[in-house]
């Protein structure tokens, strides 16, 4: 088994990603409820969406710029 340098640190190259984003970025037309798997309304603000059908409340990420933050560093 090879062991992994301490000393080297991975880096992630998103620039492919980062260059998308800038011509306009990404769209995700449908996101679905996990409990009853009806159309989900994202949140304008904040990390909480509600299903209109049967009331599940979902935690939602702007993965987006999550991937951002880590081509930033």
């Amino acid at each position: 088994m090879q062991m992994l340098d301490p000393h080297i640190k991975p880096t992630h190259d998103f620039t492919w990603l980062k260059d998308l984003l800038d011509k306009g970025g990404i769209m995700m037309t449908a996101v679905k409820c996990p409990q009853c798997g009806a159309s989900l309304n994202l949140p304008k603000e904040g990390n909480l969406a509600n299903c209109r059908f049967c009331g599940q409340t979902v935690y939602v990420e702007d993965v987006l710029k999550i991937i951002k933050e880590l081509n930033r560093s």
